[in-house]
């Protein structure tokens, strides 16, 4: 039953990968390949291929000759799926599609995640420390776009919690805002928000976390708020235009 369970799980995987270029099949399988190792109908493969394919497998085949057993196998069914045309039927040309921009998509957001350099400094790290025993009662007011003036956004609702679980985004806008005073802009959970402090009590006198806790938890919060703020760009950039209809469908109203 593990065979052919894995079995099942390298042909999907496989047929999903060959199919994604239309010339898999002529490129690779019916390539020139001199002295090679292993011929399965028009596939050829090198004993380089073929340890390069376990290498890169994410199963640990630790007998390899039921690794090359489940090759064998994979490649009967791929030819025969190709002999049936299975790669022209619109449930898998719609299924490749899917599966070719969930691919493209999580490549895009680990490069960029990746590529990120959070700075956290001292003074970050004190001031979370110094507040960690707060709870802040704030008023939200939401906001039609960044460019629009405190006066004209609307008081949307009150929050009040421990200074630890508000949003990274919230934490610091409050950095260097005065009792009172309405924050500067801020993008949070897809919309343009401001911020004011109400009222700011002790909460409790749990355990502070040392600096290397709180250093750890900033940079990783901070690389999510530079990831949001990424989208928040592409957003800016790019023209996204709602219809009436999907804005009601959206509210619910149909």
């Amino acid at each position: 039953m593990r065979y052919f369970a894995n079995i099942a799980a390298i042909v999907i995987i496989s047929i999903i990968a060959a199919f994604t270029l239309n010339n898999y099949f002529s490129n690779c399988q019916c390539r020139q390949v001199k002295n090679p190792s292993l011929v399965v109908g028009n596939a050829r493969y090198t004993l380089e291929d073929l340890q390069q394919r376990i290498k890169k497998s994410p199963y640990a085949f630790t007998d390899r000759a039921y690794f090359i057993n489940s090759v064998i196998d994979r490649e009967l069914l791929l030819q025969e799926a190709q002999r049936e045309r299975l790669d022209q039927e619109p449930e898998f040309v719609h299924a490749m599609q899917e599966f070719l921009e969930q691919s493209l998509v999580r490549l895009v957001v680990d490069r960029h995640y990746n590529s990120l350099k959070p700075n956290v400094s001292d003074a970050d790290i004190e001031r979370y420390r110094a507040n960690c025993h707060s709870r802040y009662k704030l008023q939200i007011y939401s906001c039609r776009d960044e460019n629009t003036t405190a006066d004209n956004c609307t008081a949307e609702r009150v929050v009040e919690q421990r200074y630890t679980v508000l949003p990274f985004s919230l934490r610091n806008a409050l950095a260097q805002l005065p009792m009172g005073q309405i924050s500067r802009p801020l993008w949070q959970d897809g919309h343009v928000i401001r911020v004011k402090i109400l009222q700011v009590t002790p909460d409790g006198d749990r355990q502070t976390p040392t600096r290397e806790q709180v250093a750890a938890k900033l940079l990783k919060e901070q690389k999510s708020y530079m990831m949001e703020q990424w989208l928040h760009q592409l957003r800016q950039r790019t023209p996204v235009i709602s219809s009436t209809a999907l804005e009601r469908w959206k509210n619910g109203q149909h």
